[in-house]
């Protein structure tokens, strides 16, 4: 199997980044929305959906203090 150039598989990656945000963005109906902890999450997810969107191109890196921290938050 041939793999793609890494700039289509970047493209699709952004793509779905994009498609993320759009799904969040979404109107909900009365009382069928986010809870307050939940709308933070969101907004804390749309802030590291374009830092990633930016990552991925490599105008943005992580310090290795930062990706330490990150991986320790994701074992939890």
């Amino acid at each position: 199997m041939k793999l793609q150039p890494y700039c289509e598989y970047a493209r699709q990656a952004r793509s779905c980044l994009s498609d993320a945000r759009d799904w969040l963005n979404s109107d909900w109906p009365d009382g069928q929305g986010p809870t307050s902890e939940q709308a933070q999450g969101r907004r804390d997810a749309m802030v590291l959906m374009a830092y990633a969107k930016e990552a991925i191109e490599g105008r943005w890196l992580l310090t290795d203090e930062a990706r330490d921290a990150l991986a320790r938050s994701a074992e939890r």
